[in-house]
């Protein structure tokens, strides 16, 4: 009948097309209602099955019959379908005529898009209902459908869907409603790229924050999330994308940190650490400002899960922007200073829970060390304690649980790394402080390479070479005074010794590369300014003994490295 009847199928289109998509649930063999309820707790295969359900209805005789009739469809026959199809959109029953609906809506945007535009508010209205079905496969029919209506739509129905779309993604917290707004704009993006582009303002400041939203565990595949898409779809890139959009990204995320979500605040953060590393030292006042006062803020209050992503971001501002921090022009505004933000850090380096004042640690020792700040006095108050302490005999025996004995020890043994890490970063310039630290803090360093891990030994070093680097007896002007001799010889008794006892750990060649190159520079500071002295016969010995053992390796870096400083050695004697 629909092949041969032609224009005379147009007075019951209405009911004919309702009818049929009804069908394609009615009709649908009742097995897969008991597939689908035994598979409803497996996300996964729930939405496979209903992908192949979907796929078996478009091929079906009722699905044929409404491709017949489509072509008949025009504006006399959209006024009676309409009122009726967009029933059907919220009220329908099963994947089949759900999906249908959607499809339908899709053919009639390509075949009458000028007869269809005056109902395209509707249709729209209608779609929005099915991006909270409970199947996946349903929402994302639904979003294509919202995709391609847009073509036909008036600009004030799009942007109310684009606002309803942010207003969902930004107040609701389920994660399939965050999907399904994804989803839609990627639709539009694909399908209505033009008419995305002029509400761009406000779909893609949220698209950046979107995706910065942290993925489940074991689902990070690399594939790009419909977010990244539209972003990377509708902008010349990332950095040019940002600074095209700054200030609505800069609303929106600030926004964002004042939520009561702590996944929102966490997301908002990621995102602000992302401008902040491409912006770099370009983002500037008063969007700096805002974003600067608005973490800190943030970070106010007791700890959370995922309080440590502000942290970052603070981190990523602070050190990428640093001479504008430094040196705030005079349109800065209400832009908080460098001691508001460390004082801000070190309040949240003294907070109990482990695993964030590690990260607080490193974000304030990054910091201090980007902007040469002398915090060293805050350091040695919260860290001196950690290294120089003695593990208790039996602090474990009282746990059971060889799962929490293991885990509080890997915490120690970071919390001791970030130590030894952080110390070595926050080593100043400033003469007075070394005056009062340096012996204290090479006895610590020195004593701490004896005894730890490998793991712990490389960043002790590091820190040592820190030291060497910044300290102020190598780079006075003056000749040294004898108690400055003295001072000097001393640090350097602490220190040769252990260093070269790491140079006979047989197994460890990133170790012995590490200690070479810093005593090459301990070694070459004494030579350049004359101070060989300080170098004592013993020392030296010690040195070269050391030093012939290394030139004997196979690596052939550190043998050269090793023959090279003991070279140097001999010549001073």
């Amino acid at each position: 009948m629909s092949k041969n009847a032609g224009q005379l199928l147009k007075p019951h289109i209405s009911q004919l097309v309702i009818a049929l998509l009804e069908s394609l649930s009615e009709l649908e063999p009742q097995v897969m209602n008991y597939l689908a309820l035994h598979v409803s707790n497996y996300k996964e295969t729930q939405e496979k099955l209903d992908n192949a359900r979907i796929a078996a209805s478009k091929s079906s005789p009722m699905m044929d019959t409404i491709n017949f009739c489509v072509q008949y469809i025009d504006g006399t026959v959209l006024t009676e379908l309409v009122p009726r199809i967009t029933d059907l959109i919220r009220s329908g029953i099963g994947v089949g005529t759900k999906a249908g609906c959607a499809n339908f809506i899709i053919m009639l945007t390509h075949q009458c898009p000028q007869d269809l535009q005056p109902f395209a508010g509707k249709l729209l209205s209608a779609h929005l209902v099915g991006l909270n079905d409970r199947s996946a496969a349903v929402r994302k029919a639904n979003a294509t459908a919202l995709g391609h209506i847009v073509k036909v739509a008036k600009d004030s129905s799009t942007e109310k869907l684009v606002i309803k779309l942010r207003t969902w993604y930004l107040e609701k917290e389920e994660e399939n409603i965050h999907i399904a707004c994804g989803v839609t704009l990627q639709a539009m993006a694909r399908y209505a790229p033009d008419v995305l582009k002029r509400h761009a303002s406000i779909a893609l400041p949220l698209a950046f924050l979107a995706m910065h939203e942290k993925k489940p565990e074991g689902e990070d595949d690399g594939k790009q999330t419909p977010w990244e898409e539209v972003w990377l779809d509708c902008t010349p890139g990332t950095e040019s994308g940002i600074r095209l959009y700054i200030a609505e990204i800069v609303v929106i995320t600030e926004h964002m940190l004042n939520s009561q979500s702590w996944h929102m605040k966490s997301q908002a953060a990621s995102a602000m650490s992302t401008v902040a590393n491409k912006l770099s030292s370009t983002l500037k006042p008063p969007h700096l400002g805002i974003l600067l006062k608005a973490l800190l803020k943030g970070l106010s209050g007791r700890t959370w899960d995922g309080k440590e992503a502000l942290l970052k971001a603070v981190q990523s501002l602070c050190v990428s922007c640093k001479d504008v921090l430094q040196n705030p022009p005079n349109d800065a505004g209400e832009q908080p200073s460098m001691e508001e933000v460390l004082t801000v850090l070190i309040r949240e380096c003294k907070k109990e829970k482990k695993e964030y004042k590690i990260e607080a640690l490193y974000c304030l020792a990054a910091i201090v060390e980007a902007q040469e700040v002398d915090k060293f006095e805050q350091f040695s108050e919260i860290l001196f304690p950690v290294i120089s302490e003695e593990r208790k005999n039996g602090d474990d025996e009282d746990d059971d649980d060889a799962d929490v004995i293991m885990k509080d020890r890997e915490i120690k043994l970071e919390y001791k790394s970030c130590a030894y890490e952080c110390l070595g970063k926050a080593w100043p310039t400033s003469k007075e402080t070394q005056a009062t630290y340096q012996v204290e803090f090479c006895k610590l360093l020195s004593r701490g390479l004896k005894v730890t891990t490998i793991k712990i030994q490389l960043k002790i070093i590091k820190s040592i070479e820190l030291f060497i680097e910044r300290l102020c007896l190598f780079d006075m002007e003056d000749v040294l005074s004898k108690d400055e001799m003295e001072i000097l010889t001393e640090l350097l008794n602490h220190f040769v010794a252990p260093l070269c006892q790491c140079l006979g750990y047989a197994k460890y060649g990133a170790l012995k590369l590490d200690v070479v190159k810093v005593l090459g520079k301990l070694v070459t500071k004494v030579k350049d300014k004359n101070l060989t002295s300080v170098l004592s016969d013993e020392l030296r010995n010690i040195l070269v003994k050391s030093l012939d053992v290394t030139s004997s390796e196979s690596h052939p870096q550190l043998k050269d490295n090793a023959t090279g400083l003991k070279k140097i050695i001999k010549e001073m004697q």
